[in-house]
Protein backbone atom coordinates (compact mmCIF):
# COMPACT_ATOMS: atom_id res chain seq x y z
CA UNK A 1 0.00 0.00 0.00
CA UNK A 2 2.99 2.44 0.06
CA UNK A 3 2.19 3.56 -3.50
CA UNK A 4 -1.51 3.97 -2.35
CA UNK A 5 -0.14 6.61 0.55
CA UNK A 6 2.24 7.91 -1.61
CA UNK A 7 -0.81 8.63 -4.40
CA UNK A 8 -2.59 10.90 -1.32
CA UNK A 9 0.70 12.47 0.10
CA UNK A 10 1.55 13.77 -3.26
CA UNK A 11 -1.88 15.29 -3.73
CA UNK A 12 -1.86 17.12 -0.09
CA UNK A 13 1.37 18.13 -1.17
CA UNK A 14 0.65 19.15 -4.74
CA UNK A 15 -3.02 21.49 -2.97
CA UNK A 16 -0.43 23.34 -0.93
CA UNK A 17 1.86 24.28 -3.28
CA UNK A 18 -1.14 24.95 -5.30
CA UNK A 19 -2.55 27.94 -2.67
CA UNK A 20 1.72 28.88 -2.49
CA UNK A 21 1.81 30.26 -6.18
CA UNK A 22 -2.04 30.99 -7.39
CA UNK A 23 -2.68 33.61 -4.59
CA UNK A 24 -5.78 34.08 -5.94
CA UNK A 25 -6.93 30.82 -5.92
CA UNK A 26 -9.22 31.09 -2.98
CA UNK A 27 -10.56 34.09 -3.64
CA UNK A 28 -11.27 32.51 -6.98
CA UNK A 29 -13.49 29.19 -5.61
CA UNK A 30 -14.58 31.24 -3.06
CA UNK A 31 -16.56 33.55 -5.98
CA UNK A 32 -17.56 30.14 -7.62
CA UNK A 33 -19.33 28.89 -4.54
CA UNK A 34 -21.02 32.29 -4.44
CA UNK A 35 -22.83 31.82 -7.32
CA UNK A 36 -24.46 28.10 -6.11
CA UNK A 37 -27.72 28.15 -5.47
CA UNK A 38 -28.16 27.65 -1.59
CA UNK A 39 -30.02 24.11 -2.24
CA UNK A 40 -27.57 22.99 -4.45
CA UNK A 41 -24.79 24.24 -2.32
CA UNK A 42 -26.13 22.09 1.36
CA UNK A 43 -26.77 18.76 -1.38
CA UNK A 44 -23.04 18.95 -2.53
CA UNK A 45 -21.58 20.16 1.40
CA UNK A 46 -23.56 16.59 2.18
CA UNK A 47 -22.17 15.06 -0.82
CA UNK A 48 -18.71 15.89 -0.11
CA UNK A 49 -19.36 14.87 3.77
CA UNK A 50 -20.02 11.64 2.80
CA UNK A 51 -17.07 11.30 0.39
CA UNK A 52 -14.74 11.66 2.98
CA UNK A 53 -15.88 8.96 5.06
CA UNK A 54 -15.85 6.88 2.41
CA UNK A 55 -12.36 7.85 1.26
CA UNK A 56 -11.63 7.26 4.55
CA UNK A 57 -13.05 3.24 4.07
CA UNK A 58 -10.71 2.94 1.16
CA UNK A 59 -7.59 3.82 3.32
CA UNK A 60 -8.43 1.13 5.47
CA UNK A 61 -9.51 -1.79 2.63
CA UNK A 62 -7.16 -4.31 3.68
CA UNK A 63 -7.57 -6.37 0.50
CA UNK A 64 -8.01 -6.48 -3.02
CA UNK A 65 -11.88 -7.45 -3.35
CA UNK A 66 -12.75 -4.59 -0.25
CA UNK A 67 -10.20 -1.91 -2.07
CA UNK A 68 -11.85 -2.37 -5.18
CA UNK A 69 -15.80 -2.57 -4.45
CA UNK A 70 -15.20 0.45 -2.30
CA UNK A 71 -13.70 2.35 -4.81
CA UNK A 72 -16.29 1.39 -7.06
CA UNK A 73 -18.69 2.43 -4.72
CA UNK A 74 -16.77 5.92 -4.28
CA UNK A 75 -16.60 6.54 -7.68
CA UNK A 76 -20.56 6.13 -7.95
CA UNK A 77 -21.16 8.17 -5.02
CA UNK A 78 -18.91 11.24 -6.93
CA UNK A 79 -20.80 10.73 -10.31
CA UNK A 80 -23.92 10.96 -8.29
CA UNK A 81 -23.04 13.94 -6.40
CA UNK A 82 -21.44 15.47 -9.96
CA UNK A 83 -25.04 15.34 -11.14
CA UNK A 84 -26.39 18.04 -8.72
CA UNK A 85 -26.90 21.00 -10.60
CA UNK A 86 -24.09 23.75 -10.75
CA UNK A 87 -21.59 21.21 -9.35
CA UNK A 88 -19.08 22.55 -11.68
CA UNK A 89 -17.90 25.30 -9.58
CA UNK A 90 -18.00 23.24 -6.15
CA UNK A 91 -14.21 22.68 -5.26
CA UNK A 92 -14.46 19.56 -3.57
CA UNK A 93 -11.34 20.82 -1.86
CA UNK A 94 -11.52 19.11 0.88
CA UNK A 95 -11.30 15.22 -0.86
CA UNK A 96 -7.37 13.69 -0.59
CA UNK A 97 -8.47 10.44 -2.36
CA UNK A 98 -8.56 11.94 -5.47
CA UNK A 99 -7.07 14.68 -7.64
CA UNK A 100 -9.41 17.81 -9.15
CA UNK A 101 -7.27 19.74 -11.69
CA UNK A 102 -8.76 22.52 -13.07
CA UNK A 103 -7.69 23.75 -16.80
CA UNK A 104 -7.15 27.40 -16.71
CA UNK A 105 -9.18 28.79 -19.65
CA UNK A 106 -11.86 26.81 -17.34
CA UNK A 107 -13.28 24.99 -19.90
CA UNK A 108 -13.08 21.75 -17.88
CA UNK A 109 -11.77 19.48 -14.98
CA UNK A 110 -10.08 16.19 -14.61
CA UNK A 111 -11.19 13.84 -11.37
CA UNK A 112 -7.86 11.28 -11.32
CA UNK A 113 -7.66 8.83 -8.60
CA UNK A 114 -5.34 5.53 -8.23
CA UNK A 115 -6.03 2.09 -5.91
CA UNK A 116 -2.56 -0.38 -5.07
CA UNK A 117 -3.57 -4.18 -5.54
CA UNK A 118 -1.52 -6.33 -2.95
CA UNK A 119 0.81 -7.15 -5.51
CA UNK A 120 1.71 -4.11 -6.53
CA UNK A 121 0.49 -2.89 -9.47
CA UNK A 122 -2.05 0.24 -9.44
CA UNK A 123 -5.54 0.87 -11.19
CA UNK A 124 -6.18 4.52 -12.18
CA UNK A 125 -9.34 5.67 -12.74
CA UNK A 126 -10.19 9.59 -14.32
CA UNK A 127 -13.19 11.75 -15.40
CA UNK A 128 -13.52 14.92 -17.52
CA UNK A 129 -15.95 17.09 -16.00
CA UNK A 130 -16.96 19.47 -18.69
CA UNK A 131 -18.03 23.06 -17.85
CA UNK A 132 -21.75 23.13 -17.87
CA UNK A 133 -23.76 24.59 -15.13
CA UNK A 134 -27.31 23.13 -15.81
CA UNK A 135 -26.41 19.29 -16.60
CA UNK A 136 -23.48 16.90 -16.56
CA UNK A 137 -21.00 16.42 -19.15
CA UNK A 138 -18.73 13.70 -18.10
CA UNK A 139 -16.24 11.75 -20.00
CA UNK A 140 -15.07 8.44 -17.79
CA UNK A 141 -11.30 7.71 -18.80
CA UNK A 142 -10.97 4.09 -19.10
CA UNK A 143 -7.15 2.80 -17.58
CA UNK A 144 -5.64 0.83 -20.20
CA UNK A 145 -2.03 0.91 -19.02
CA UNK A 146 -1.33 -2.61 -18.86
CA UNK A 147 -2.00 -3.10 -22.82
CA UNK A 148 0.37 0.08 -23.92
CA UNK A 149 3.56 -0.93 -24.34
CA UNK A 150 4.64 2.03 -26.44
CA UNK A 151 3.47 4.48 -23.98
CA UNK A 152 5.49 7.74 -25.61
CA UNK A 153 4.53 6.86 -28.90
CA UNK A 154 0.63 5.89 -28.41
CA UNK A 155 -2.51 7.55 -29.63
CA UNK A 156 -4.90 7.51 -27.08
CA UNK A 157 -8.64 7.82 -26.33
CA UNK A 158 -11.25 8.15 -23.46
CA UNK A 159 -11.35 4.17 -23.39
CA UNK A 160 -7.77 3.85 -23.99
CA UNK A 161 -6.34 6.47 -21.15
CA UNK A 162 -2.83 6.20 -20.32
CA UNK A 163 -3.72 5.94 -16.77
CA UNK A 164 -1.83 8.73 -14.17
CA UNK A 165 -3.04 10.68 -11.36
CA UNK A 166 -2.83 14.49 -13.45
CA UNK A 167 -1.47 17.34 -11.38
CA UNK A 168 -1.50 20.43 -13.27
CA UNK A 169 -2.85 21.48 -16.82
CA UNK A 170 -1.89 24.17 -19.35
CA UNK A 171 -3.27 25.31 -22.49
CA UNK A 172 -1.59 26.10 -25.44
CA UNK A 173 -3.18 27.55 -28.56
CA UNK A 174 -2.16 25.73 -31.99
CA UNK A 175 -3.97 27.27 -34.62
CA UNK A 176 -7.50 27.02 -33.92
CA UNK A 177 -6.62 24.07 -31.77
CA UNK A 178 -6.17 24.22 -28.31
CA UNK A 179 -4.14 21.43 -27.02
CA UNK A 180 -3.65 20.75 -23.50
CA UNK A 181 -0.41 19.49 -21.69
CA UNK A 182 -1.06 17.42 -18.95
CA UNK A 183 1.28 16.64 -16.05
CA UNK A 184 0.95 13.42 -14.72
CA UNK A 185 2.33 11.28 -12.12
CA UNK A 186 2.27 7.03 -11.60
CA UNK A 187 3.47 4.40 -9.83
CA UNK A 188 4.11 1.55 -12.28
CA UNK A 189 5.38 -0.94 -9.15
CA UNK A 190 6.89 -0.39 -5.48
CA UNK A 191 10.12 0.33 -7.40
CA UNK A 192 9.09 2.45 -10.74
CA UNK A 193 7.43 5.46 -10.18
CA UNK A 194 7.13 8.30 -13.83
CA UNK A 195 6.00 11.65 -14.01
CA UNK A 196 4.55 12.68 -17.40
CA UNK A 197 3.34 15.25 -20.13
CA UNK A 198 0.39 14.14 -21.92
CA UNK A 199 -0.99 16.16 -24.93
CA UNK A 200 -4.29 16.49 -25.27
CA UNK A 201 -7.06 18.44 -27.07
CA UNK A 202 -10.76 17.75 -27.83
CA UNK A 203 -11.69 16.62 -31.54
CA UNK A 204 -14.89 17.94 -33.13
CA UNK A 205 -17.29 15.66 -30.91
CA UNK A 206 -15.74 16.91 -27.68
CA UNK A 207 -13.98 14.00 -26.99
CA UNK A 208 -10.85 13.90 -25.43
CA UNK A 209 -7.82 12.66 -27.54
CA UNK A 210 -4.23 11.78 -26.37
CA UNK A 211 -0.71 12.61 -28.23
CA UNK A 212 -2.51 12.62 -31.48
CA UNK A 213 0.44 14.10 -32.73
CA UNK A 214 3.81 14.07 -31.84
CA UNK A 215 4.34 17.56 -30.26
CA UNK A 216 7.40 16.99 -27.91
CA UNK A 217 10.97 17.24 -29.44
CA UNK A 218 12.81 15.42 -26.32
CA UNK A 219 16.41 13.78 -25.83
CA UNK A 220 16.15 9.55 -25.90
CA UNK A 221 18.52 7.41 -23.18
CA UNK A 222 20.83 7.27 -26.18
CA UNK A 223 21.20 11.22 -26.05
CA UNK A 224 19.80 11.40 -29.90
CA UNK A 225 17.11 13.73 -30.59
CA UNK A 226 13.58 11.97 -31.09
CA UNK A 227 9.62 13.33 -31.30
CA UNK A 228 7.30 12.10 -28.88
CA UNK A 229 3.90 11.70 -28.59
CA UNK A 230 4.27 11.88 -24.78
CA UNK A 231 6.95 12.70 -22.50
CA UNK A 232 7.81 10.15 -19.50
CA UNK A 233 10.16 10.71 -17.26
CA UNK A 234 10.52 6.87 -15.06
CA UNK A 235 12.40 7.08 -11.88
CA UNK A 236 12.92 5.27 -8.51
CA UNK A 237 10.36 5.81 -6.26
CA UNK A 238 12.68 6.44 -3.71
CA UNK A 239 13.60 9.70 -5.37
CA UNK A 240 12.11 13.33 -5.18
CA UNK A 241 11.50 13.89 -9.14
CA UNK A 242 10.30 17.39 -10.34
CA UNK A 243 8.55 17.83 -13.59
CA UNK A 244 6.24 21.42 -13.62
CA UNK A 245 5.43 24.04 -15.80
CA UNK A 246 7.17 27.74 -15.04
CA UNK A 247 4.47 30.27 -16.17
CA UNK A 248 6.82 33.24 -15.76
CA UNK A 249 9.44 31.68 -18.34
CA UNK A 250 6.97 29.46 -20.75
CA UNK A 251 8.98 26.56 -20.03
CA UNK A 252 8.97 23.51 -18.07
CA UNK A 253 11.69 21.97 -15.87
CA UNK A 254 12.64 18.56 -14.77
CA UNK A 255 15.47 16.44 -13.08
CA UNK A 256 18.24 15.18 -14.94
CA UNK A 257 18.38 11.63 -14.22
CA UNK A 258 21.60 9.13 -13.62
CA UNK A 259 21.79 5.53 -12.94
CA UNK A 260 23.06 5.12 -9.32
CA UNK A 261 26.47 4.04 -10.67
CA UNK A 262 26.59 7.66 -11.88
CA UNK A 263 25.80 8.99 -9.15
CA UNK A 264 27.97 7.07 -6.81
CA UNK A 265 30.94 7.89 -9.35
CA UNK A 266 31.23 4.42 -10.17
CA UNK A 267 31.22 4.97 -13.87
CA UNK A 268 30.22 8.07 -16.21
CA UNK A 269 28.18 5.85 -19.02
CA UNK A 270 24.63 6.78 -18.98
CA UNK A 271 23.75 3.09 -19.32
CA UNK A 272 20.45 2.22 -21.12
CA UNK A 273 17.22 3.68 -19.10
CA UNK A 274 15.78 1.27 -16.24
CA UNK A 275 13.27 3.43 -14.53
CA UNK A 276 13.88 1.72 -11.33
CA UNK A 277 17.24 2.93 -11.36
CA UNK A 278 16.75 6.28 -12.34
CA UNK A 279 17.82 9.09 -9.72
CA UNK A 280 17.88 13.31 -10.17
CA UNK A 281 22.11 14.48 -9.94
CA UNK A 282 20.67 18.19 -9.48
CA UNK A 283 21.21 19.67 -12.43
CA UNK A 284 17.87 20.30 -14.39
CA UNK A 285 16.58 20.02 -18.31
CA UNK A 286 13.09 21.04 -19.64
CA UNK A 287 11.12 22.37 -22.93
CA UNK A 288 10.59 25.72 -24.01
CA UNK A 289 7.16 26.61 -26.52
CA UNK A 290 7.87 27.33 -29.77
CA UNK A 291 4.98 27.95 -32.01
CA UNK A 292 3.61 24.45 -32.11
CA UNK A 293 5.63 22.49 -30.11
CA UNK A 294 7.34 21.19 -27.01
CA UNK A 295 11.52 21.97 -28.14
CA UNK A 296 14.31 20.36 -25.45
CA UNK A 297 16.56 22.61 -23.53
CA UNK A 298 19.52 21.27 -21.79
CA UNK A 299 21.47 22.65 -18.71
CA UNK A 300 18.54 24.89 -17.46
CA UNK A 301 20.62 27.21 -14.34
CA UNK A 302 19.12 25.24 -10.47
CA UNK A 303 19.43 28.89 -8.98
CA UNK A 304 16.05 28.41 -6.41
CA UNK A 305 14.95 31.76 -8.11
CA UNK A 306 14.94 30.82 -11.37
CA UNK A 307 13.17 27.21 -11.02
CA UNK A 308 9.77 26.63 -11.59
CA UNK A 309 7.38 25.80 -8.57
CA UNK A 310 7.39 22.11 -8.58
CA UNK A 311 4.90 19.78 -6.32
CA UNK A 312 7.08 17.24 -4.82
CA UNK A 313 5.13 14.20 -3.11
CA UNK A 314 5.92 14.02 0.47
CA UNK A 315 5.94 10.32 -0.70
CA UNK A 316 8.86 11.40 -2.12
CA UNK A 317 10.30 13.49 0.87
CA UNK A 318 9.91 11.24 3.60
CA UNK A 319 12.42 8.27 2.11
Amino acid sequence: MKNLFGFLLFLCLTSSQNLIFAQGASSSKDAAIGKIKANNLLVLQKYEDTLKRMGDSLLAAESDAVRQKTAFLYIKKLVTALKTPQSYLYPFDSLRTVSITESPDDKFRTFTMAIQFDNGSSRYYGAIQMHDEKKLQLVPLIDYSPAIRKYEDTTCSAKTWYGNIIYKIVPLKVGKTTYYTLFGWKAVNPMECRKMMDMMHFDENQQPVFGEKAMIHCKNFDSTMVWRKRFVLPYNCSAAVSLNYDAENNRVMFDHLVTKAVLQGKTNMPGRQRGYDQYPDGTYEGFKWEKDHWEYLADIPSDPYQTAPVPVPFFDKQR
